[in-house]
């Protein structure tokens, strides 16, 4: 068991901070190499979410298409195309499933929340208030249940009904996240199956984790821990134009971009400021746990990552020709 620190002053929620090396498990084996050397297979690929039906999907940011593919990679589909229309897609930021098996997708961009069916078809496209990552139905039935990528310092996530998008339900951000600007509060929220989610960050290791209902569980620190760091306010003027605004500090330091949850336990691609970003999969048990980390090839340096059925995972690759490596590991 990973030893623990004690944190004064988080309120109601319980909090472990992890204060150990990290443990490294067998490493993984590679199954499935899928590289887009023409361009043709997956595009310019920013995303990738596991299917329930074993395979997954890919979000080609430039052309606004969305794909599946069969465990074995075979394209079952292709959807989409760029544009403002319903349908269409601009800058696609969230994948997920519903229990019926249908794809959603959050663009913001158009700031719309789409249904695809199992088969690629359009089900629908709605306008949505400002959100995010998309959250379990389970938060609260009837409604779209999002992160809020604005006033990320007082509001973890809010409901809206289907219907007429009257706000329902707000949840709080817990004391246990803490930061000083919205912007580096930046984070994004994978879901499990029956429900539970987990909140995390781009520019700290802490998460969140809910509750089938919506209710925070715990806030957990990273097995390396990196705290959020400061916003610098920044003036720009010129001739003709003038400006001001906050940034991230340029030298913080990424925790993630890329977490998720699979049938037992979460999966984190961790960055961090190390030579092997990009390359470590931390794994936390469904309370918070840390498990241990694998370490990925020394040709893979992964952008996304999505827990796939049997304990296997896929990771996308973009940072030279596109590629989705799926593995298998030892439990």
């Amino acid at each position: 068991m990973p030893a623990t620190v004690a944190i004064i002053g988080l309120g109601p929620y319980p909090f472990s901070g992890y204060a150990q090396a990290r443990e490294w498990l067998p490493p993984p084996v590679e199954v499935t190499r899928l590289a887009d050397l023409d361009g043709t297979l997956f595009g310019n690929p920013v995303l990738i979410k596991g299917s329930p039906r074993g395979g997954f999907v890919v979000a080609d940011r430039h052309d606004g298409l969305l794909s599946e593919y069969s465990p074995q990679g075979d394209r079952m589909w292709r959807s989409g195309g760029s544009g403002e229309g319903p349908g269409e897609f601009l800058r696609v930021i969230e994948l997920e499933f519903d229990a019926a098996g249908n794809l959603l997708v959050f663009d913001l961009g158009t700031g719309r929340i789409t249904t695809i069916d199992p088969d690629g078809g359009l089900v629908g496209s709605a306008r949505f208030p400002e959100g995010s990552q998309i959250l379990p139905e389970t938060f609260d039935p009837g409604s779209w249940s999002t992160l809020t990528h604005t006033d990320r310092r007082r509001t973890l996530w809010s409901s809206y009904a289907k219907t007429d998008l009257a706000p329902r339900r707000t949840v709080p951000t817990p004391r246990g996240i803490t930061f000083d600007q919205d912007i580096v509060g930046e984070r994004w929220a994978t879901n499990f199956a029956d429900g539970a989610a987990v909140v995390y960050h781009r520019w700290s290791s802490r998460m969140a984790f809910l509750a089938a209902d919506g209710s925070v569980q715990s806030v957990v620190e990273g097995v390396e821990p990196i705290s959020f760091p400061n916003g610098a306010f920044v003036e720009v003027a010129g001739e003709g134009f003038s400006g001001s605004g906050y940034k991230v500090d340029p030298e913080a330091i990424e925790a993630t971009r890329s977490a998720s949850a699979g049938e037992d336990r979460l999966l984190v691609l961790f960055l961090g400021a190390t030579k092997e970003a990009g390359r470590i999969v931390d794994t936390y048990s469904r309370d918070g746990v840390y498990q241990g980390s694998y370490l990925l090839p020394e040709d893979v340096r992964g952008r996304s990552i999505a827990a796939l059925p049997e304990g296997r995972f896929a990771v996308l690759d973009t940072d030279f020709i596109p590629t989705v490596w799926i593995f298998s590991v030892q439990r």
